[in-house]
């Protein structure tokens, strides 16, 4: 059986900062592990101005990636 369980939430703030954060469950619970290399759990919030690197490569290709862009908002 498939044990899901939510790991981090990223929001997009009104200052156009992007900020991952892990959940206090998944970041408390040493079972779990860090989504990245590069969002480690060694720290509970990442801050960035660009969209982190690890989430370009879950984008979709060619036009559906442009609208997808264009949807949320990422150049």
């Amino acid at each position: 059986m498939l044990n899901l369980k939510t790991a981090a939430t990223l929001k997009k703030t009104d200052s156009l900062q992007y900020i991952f954060r892990y959940e206090d469950s998944y970041f408390n619970d040493s079972n779990c592990l860090a989504i990245s290399l590069s969002l480690s759990r060694v720290r509970q919030e990442y801050p960035s101005e660009v969209l982190f690197p690890f989430f370009f490569g879950l984008l979709s290709e060619g036009i559906n990636k442009q609208t997808q862009c264009r949807l949320l908002r990422i150049d």
